[in-house]
């Protein structure tokens, strides 16, 4: 006998690690001078608002395209894959990612509602 919920509750924290774990990883190997990250966090309404702020400049289309189109896109030693993993991650809990430049830095907002799919 399995336990829904459970098992649930684990698919949902694995997700989750490789939502960071991509997010991160993109993050990291977009600059090449050390990276500083600030991340905030807020519930809003129905939402978890998640703010990433780096020292440097992201492409504000970042996060544009279908997670198809950027997997048969990528090019050897991009970042594409990460990107992928994380546009498919916060489309299937019904969320939104995009980047806004703030001078030197941007901010990646994600927002996925707390009431799942």
């Amino acid at each position: 006998v399995v336990d829904k919920d459970v098992f649930y509750n684990n698919a949902n924290e694995y997700k989750f690690f490789q939502l960071w774990s991509n997010l991160f990883t993109l993050l990291l190997n977009s600059s090449e001078k050390e990276v500083v990250i600030d991340i905030r966090s807020e519930k809003q309404n129905e939402s978890l608002i998640m703010r990433f702020e780096v020292n440097f400049k992201l492409k504000e289309n970042l996060f544009d395209g279908s997670v198809y189109d950027i997997i048969m896109n990528k090019k050897h030693h991009s970042i594409d894959l990460s990107r992928a993993v994380i546009n498919d991650i916060i489309q299937e809990y019904k969320g939104s990612v995009s980047v806004t430049n703030n001078q030197q830095v941007s901010v990646i907002n994600i927002e996925i509602p707390i009431t799942q799919k």
